[in-house]
């Protein structure tokens, strides 16, 4: 079967539908640093990566992977509908607590990016984009996440980067057929729709091999 670490909640869907076929799948909710390192020690066959420079972190690694097109979307801040004007700045003034991601987390790395020569916000960390947005909505706490989640938890959202989402695929692996399974898969119709349902994703070259 295939193991595919990332932060890409579409993951979800691609297990979903090996099984359908019988095939095993299993998605592994990750921050794109841990997908890396996940990759790397050779625990998965893939990893979901993203950043505005997502081309540049892939030639500083040693890794011996196959690139392809995921997905682009925008990363940000999320809050309730009903938040008060002047939020977004409030939120990167360090005025109120952020639901923030660990450190190697594209979202948060973006984050931080915006940050720059700021003293640290200050704000509780959780483990996926979702469950950031979901927090927001909850609390009343802006949160760091992407937009296609803050859509999906109800949330307002403001961007700061676009980033592309991309698939790190182990080149011993590249040739199997569960892996040419899962890029069908991504590159099809059913999957592609399910993400357009949600919002927030640009799906133009979702598929291509990039490498």
């Amino acid at each position: 079967g295939l193991v595919v670490a990332g932060c890409e909640p579409g993951l979800e869907v691609v297990e979903r539908i090996l099984r359908e076929h019988r095939m095993a799948g299993v998605s592994a909710t990750a921050s794109s640093a841990v997908a890396i390192e996940a990759l790397a020690a050779g625990r998965v066959h893939a990893a979901v990566v993203h950043g505005s420079d997502v081309d540049e972190r892939a030639a500083e690694t040693d890794l011996d992977i196959v690139q392809f097109a995921l997905t682009r979307w925008r990363v940000g801040l999320a809050a309730p509908v009903d938040s008060s004007p002047g939020w977004v700045e409030r939120a990167l003034s360090g005025a109120v607590s952020v639901v923030q991601r660990e450190e190697g987390a594209g979202v948060q790395r973006a984050f931080q990016r915006r940050l720059e020569g700021q003293s640290p916000v200050p704000g509780p960390r959780v483990s996926s984009h979702f469950e950031a947005a979901r927090r927001a909505v909850l609390t009343g706490l802006p949160a760091v996440t992407i937009e296609p989640a803050a859509l999906a938890a109800g949330a307002v959202f403001h961007p700061l980067e676009t980033h592309d989402a991309q698939l790190w695929v182990d080149k011993i692996w590249a040739d199997k057929s569960v892996v040419a399974a899962a890029l069908n898969i991504i590159s099809g119709r059913r999957f592609q729709s399910r993400l357009q349902a949600v919002g927030g994703y640009d799906l133009a070259e979702c598929g291509t091999q990039l490498s």
